[in-house]
């Protein structure tokens, strides 16, 4: 599915100067289609990571001969996801995988999917006969002899409905929202018509599904040649660019709202859609016909439309006067559509090398690339395949000379990738208990569409990726990559399977192409992603094949590590704060009613948080063996898995399945990303309210990784011994305590209380003495909430100077719960800091792990008991204002009454005097 067309969207710059190590920092600008980061500060300036025996061992061996001969086979028939050649590819992969000695199986998973039965589209006069008709078949060619095929005249869009739509046809430029409110501008009527679109800009799904929106009754979406057509230079076969009657084939699932199979059909663990997506699976997929045509076909109905000239952002490189529509003559559009919908199984194939750490300190990394294509996929996905066997022949034969990585490596090859990330997606919601302390994904998948190198990933593997780039060479001019890279590292959206693992499960990722200038390649997605395509126009020497098999294997070594040595992670989490920063400065810019301030606060902290870390990591890389061990893993520990910290509960509003704050693919773009999405997405919407609420949400998450990542000195040297004794077990605990602690700020937040403000008081009673009292408790939890305190609440601290200290237990709960608010005065209660450790370790020791979970248990228990007396307290406080605001009315009520009543009084007196006065004279 790879689809690079990412021009504005989130990019960092990372310029090779003053020597071997970028020069990075950050700048911003903002449009409706991403973010943009330019580097203006220096964060580092290393050398050159020198190459290791095993890196300089594994670069001999990816050759093109055999990345060549991998391709041709994977490409000699056709394999759709699902298919029988979808299923002979994943054999092929399986056995590649154990004849170079890794361990392999095959994974499969059941999904929904669709095929092509038959369609057909027609331009019908004003008595409805057929004037002209769409070929809906792509041409064979004498050079290209598997262009003879099926698949050639089964054009489709993947989970396109069934039906026979005749109506008026207009034409809505890339199909975005801002197009659609150009035509209604126009006064041209979309709905009940039949809507053309040109394909661009955004996510062909999200193409659907807004012309669904508008009321339209089908969609045809065309290849345009000023995309990647003749407008870019001779078409294939005598260029490389897009002829005229491709068609470029692709899912329209409605990505952005949440990935994988809409039915969620491969779960046996009661995994329901609806809980997951927040969508049923009807809501996930277009319930309007959706075809795909060539831009040969597409030119009669363009040339049908009458209407008002189309403005120049609607004009394509067609040899047409672009118009509005609706068809001229009251002519019509007759539309054809049927697909097959059944569940069927995909193959994944998972490779497996294990590491040498014991499981519950491993920190798995994982390689992929989608094997499925769209016919044969030379380019899309199979040249990153052949790749992903290259880097397995090179990890096999460093197998066989002994060496062992220090973390267990998984190289995965996906199916259903094409039609919405189906195998990935099920593969890690599965088995996402061994994915949870993963440290990185790495993903290939269009490996090579042309000569430009790109990337897209997680800020804090820039470093990492910079180095890397410097020890592979260019296949061209033989220097360095680096010195052919442009620099810009692209923030991950979605359209390939790092989905699951960046938006969903918060695992680092980074994704690498070598493509054209445009990052759109001419035969995408059409039958001519051929072998004779690739070997004649794409990389005829095969050359970027090895570039790019060297450059994965690199990556992966790196973080894989050695078992020789455990040395502090090649990852840089101050570029990581650089960039939160930089997203921070570029959402505010023009804003004024919101208030940053605490989301500023946050990420100062963070910044300061790394750049601590970033200080030990670089302290103990320079003692090197000599590096005490617990102090290596205690930071790997939290380098590794901070950013899951950046993941919200309940995910982002309207579609919870997308869970990183940081990032996410944009809700009307599906590929691009948008950087601090909820905020950005409740900006465009003019939904000031849940923008404020977004921005304190993110702030939460940030100050929750700040305080995951650097708590205090001394609180590290102990926990580091928790850790080296019982590192799974203290990892549940941890992790479900400061889960419970973060679901209920944020379910506070989301409810209105105060979390600041210890005295804030209604109508003169104290409000937040409920939770001031229900605080106290957590000081006491065992292990209870590392993070807690890091908040540096009054009421907290309070809690903690409180908690006893006499027992060991005690003192480990203080340690785990309280840190960061233990007042010196406390901690001289302690004869020596070596004693205290010395305690905390023997304590550790003496209880089993199975006292430990069942503690654990307990804890989790008492927090929901917790939780449910801040909810019944919360209710209180509402009862309470009800009751005020319904007495205040009644006294009001009351005094207006009284007012009355003294005004009548008043006037009954002076009434009585006027009679008494009368009186007298009369009688006088």
């Amino acid at each position: 599915m790879a689809h690079f067309r990412l021009s504005q969207c989130a990019k960092l710059f990372l310029w090779p100067l003053f020597g071997p190590w970028p020069l990075l920092g950050y700048g911003c600008t903002m449009d409706d289609t991403g973010s943009y980061h330019r580097l203006s500060a220096e964060l580092f300036r290393a050398p050159r990571k020198a190459l290791t025996p095993e890196e300089t061992a594994f670069l001999k061996v990816p050759n093109n001969a055999s990345a060549r001969a991998s391709l041709e086979f994977i490409t000699s028939k056709p394999h759709v996801a699902g298919t029988a050649g979808d299923l002979e590819m994943a054999e092929y992969v399986k056995t590649t995988f154990e004849k170079v000695g890794i361990a392999a199986v095959l994974d499969p998973q059941k999904v929904l999917l669709t095929y092509p039965v038959s369609s057909s589209l027609e331009l019908l006069d004003v008595s409805g006969k057929m004037v002209a008709k769409a070929s809906l078949a792509e041409d064979t060619l004498d050079s290209d002899p598997t262009t003879h095929t099926w698949w050639r005249n089964h054009t489709f869009n993947g989970y396109s409905p069934s039906g026979e739509v005749t109506a008026p046809i207009v034409y809505a430029n890339y199909g975005l929202p801002e197009d659609f409110a150009a035509l209604e501008e126009a006064g041209v009527e979309v709905k009940g018509s039949i809507v053309l679109m040109r394909y661009g800009e955004c996510f062909r799904g999200l193409k659907a599904m807004n012309a669904q929106k508008a009321g339209a009754l089908a969609s045809i979406i065309y290849s345009d040649p000023e995309e990647d057509g003749y407008a870019k230079g001779s078409v294939y076969p005598y260029g490389p660019w897009r002829p005229k009657s491709s068609v470029q084939r692709g899912s329209i699932q409605f990505i952005s709202l949440c990935a994988g199979d809409p039915t969620r059909a491969y779960s046996p663990h009661g995994m329901d859609v609806e809980k997951l997506c927040g969508f049923s699976s009807k809501e996930l997929i277009p319930q309007i016909p959706v075809l795909p045509i060539s831009y040969g076909d597409a030119l009669v109905f363009l040339e049908s439309l009458g209407g008002k000239e189309a403005p120049n952002n609607f004009r394509g490189a067609l040899n047409i006067t672009y118009r509005f529509g609706p068809t001229k003559g009251h002519y019509k559009v007759r539309v054809k559509v049927e697909n097959r919908f059944q569940s069927s199984p995909v193959w994944n194939v998972i490779g497996t090398i294990p590491g040498s750490l014991p499981a519950d300190l491993d920190q798995p990394v994982v390689l992929g690339n989608h094997r499925d294509a769209w016919v044969y996929g030379a380019a899309d996905p199979n040249s990153g395949t052949a790749q992903l066997l290259e880097v397995a022949r090179g990890l096999g034969q460093l197998l066989r000379t002994g060496w062992k990585p220090l973390r267990t490596i998984y190289l995965c090859s996906w199916s259903g990738e094409e039609y919405g990330l189906l195998g990935s997606t099920a593969w890690g919601e599965v088995h996402e208990s061994i994915l949870r302390r993963a440290l990185a994904y790495v993903n290939v998948d269009t490996g090579v569409s042309g000569p430009h190198f790109r990337a897209s990933g997680t800020p804090s593997l820039a470093q990492l990726l910079g180095d890397v780039l410097g020890h592979v060479q260019h296949p061209e001019s033989k220097k360095p990559l680096s010195e052919h890279w442009s620099g810009k590292l692209y923030s991950l959206g979605s359209g390939s399977d790092y989905t699951i693992f960046i938006d969903h499960l918060g695992i680092p990722s980074l994704d690498m192409a070598f493509s054209p200038r445009d990052a759109q390649y001419g035969v995408y997605h059409s039958v001519y992603d051929s072998f004779t395509w690739m070997a004649t126009e794409g990389d005829p020497d095969f050359t970027y094949h090895v570039a790019m098999a060297q450059l994965w294997g690199l990556v992966s070594l790196r973080l894989a590590g050695t078992h020789a040595l455990q040395a502090p992670l090649p990852m840089n989490l101050s570029i990581q704060a650089e960039a939160i920063e930089a997203y921070i400065a570029e959402i505010k810019e023009n804003i004024t009613s919101l208030d940053f301030r605490r989301l500023d606060e946050a990420s100062s902290t963070f910044k300061a948080a790394a750049a601590k870390t970033m200080a030990e990591a670089a302290h103990l890389r320079q003692m090197g063996q000599k590096a005490p061990h617990e102090e290596v893993t205690a930071l790997n520990e939290r380098v590794g898995l901070v950013e899951r910290q950046f993941l919200l509960s309940e995910g982002l509003p309207g579609r919870k399945w997308f869970r990183h704050c940081l990032q996410a693919p944009g809700l009307y773009t599906g590929y691009a990303a948008k950087t601090l999405p909820g905020i950005y997405e409740a900006i465009q919407a003019k939904h000031w309210d849940l923008a404020q609420s977004q921005i304190l949400a993110t702030a939460l998450r940030v100050e929750a990784a700040a305080a995951y990542l650097a708590p205090s000195s001394w609180q590290s040297q102990i926990t580091a011994w928790g850790e080296a004794a019982d590192s799974l077990v203290a990892s549940e605990l941890v992790g479900s305590c400061r889960k419970q602690k973060l679901l209920f700020e944020e379910q506070l937040v989301a409810h209105g209380r105060p979390i600041q403000q210890p005295h804030h008081k209604y109508q003169g009673r104290e409000v937040s003495a409920w939770w001031r009292k229900l605080s106290e408790p957590f000081c006491d939890l065992l292990p209870s909430l590392t993070l807690a305190a890091a908040n540096h609440k009054p009421q907290w601290n309070n809690g903690c100077i409180q908690a006893k200290v006499g027992a060991a237990k005690a003192c480990r709960g203080l340690v785990m719960a309280c840190g960061p608010c233990v007042t010196p005065s406390l901690q001289s209660q302690f004869v020596s800091r070596r004693a205290f450790v010395q305690m905390w370790q023997e304590d550790l020791l003496r209880i089993s792990k199975q006292e430990l979970r069942k503690e654990a248990n307990l804890q989790k228990k008492r927090l929901e008991e917790l939780f449910q007396k801040a909810q019944d307290e919360f209710r209180k406080a509402v009862t309470w204002r009800k009751e005020a605001r319904a007495l205040k009315g009644a006294v009001d009520l009351e005094r207006d009454n009284h007012e009355k009543l003294q005004k009548k009084i008043q006037e009954l007196v002076r009434r009585e005097k006027a009679l008494r006065q009368q009186h007298a004279e009369e009688k006088e």
